[in-house]
């Protein structure tokens, strides 16, 4: 999809969703992501790379400012994840496996 198509998707989905979307993924890369938020406000997100190239890192676009990122581990535990963000973009610095389900909790500000 050229980027004036995915500009005007998310420009639809925004205005169905009535506000911002709370993270989606702006590459190319086949992936399938869900949201969802917790009772506590926090968002979890699962990602899920359905392509057969690894990902180095995960960006995603979100309209909030992350305060903490965690990556749940294969023990089931929430680890710390290392994160860059950007104004309106937040990239995960973990790597995403073909076929390799991931989920993501973020606390927002």
């Amino acid at each position: 999809m050229n980027e004036t198509r995915k500009r005007q998707l998310i420009s639809l989905m925004e205005y169905v969703n009535r506000g911002p979307l709370s993270f989606y993924y702006p590459g190319d890369a086949e992936l399938y992501l869900k949201t969802g938020k917790t009772a506590d406000g926090a968002f979890l997100v699962s990602v899920f790379n359905l392509g057969l190239d690894p990902l180095e890192a995960l960006p995603l676009r979100t309209a909030f400012r992350i305060k903490s990122a965690e990556l749940l581990a294969p023990d089931g535990c929430w680890r710390q994840a290392q994160f860059t963000q950007a104004k309106e973009s937040i990239e995960i610095l973990a790597p995403l496996l073909p076929m390799n389900p991931a989920a993501f909790r973020f606390r927002v500000s």
